[in-house]
């Protein structure tokens, strides 16, 4: 779940709205990513106003308004609906740990060996692609082996 782009996504919008409204109709929604909704949102703005668009079904958005520092305010038919690279989005890219957690990564923040990570030189290991994994392999030089030993 998090934050979802689509590249060129604009349309225009379907009829005037009020500046309280938090479904809006467009023209064609399917310029937008179709994995908005169940967590997954956008920002998408009319006029100078954005908003966190976190459902679409057919050509009706759902939305959260006046986000990012704008103020919501009405809007009339026609006016461009688009989804755009905005703070909010670079802000929720830059501390997404969920989606970093979801994926199997670690933030910085979670390891306390950083520098040796960052040190790691894949030669010094063995790799599945040589027949066994690393923690499987012989030691490179020096320490004991364990545990039974089959030839």
């Amino acid at each position: 779940m998090g934050i979802k782009f689509a590249n060129n996504a604009q349309t225009l919008l379907n009829g005037s709205i009020s500046d309280s409204a938090t479904t809006i109709t467009v023209d064609d929604a399917t310029v937008f990513n179709s994995e908005i909704g169940g967590g997954d949102y956008s920002y998408i703005s009319i006029d100078s106003e954005i908003m966190t668009c976190t459902g679409i079904a057919g050509n009706v958005l759902t939305v959260t308004r006046a986000v990012d520092g704008t103020t919501a305010a009405a809007h009339t038919d026609n006016a461009r609906v688009q989804q755009n690279v905005t703070a909010g989005s670079l802000n929720d890219l830059a501390t997404d740990t969920t989606n970093v957690t979801a994926a199997g990564a670690l933030m910085d923040s979670e390891v306390t060996n950083l520098a040796a990570v960052k040190a790691f030189a894949t030669t010094d290991y063995a790799t599945a692609a040589q027949g066994t994994t690393a923690d499987a392999a012989l030691p490179k030089a020096g320490g004991a082996m364990t545990g039974a030993i089959t030839t």
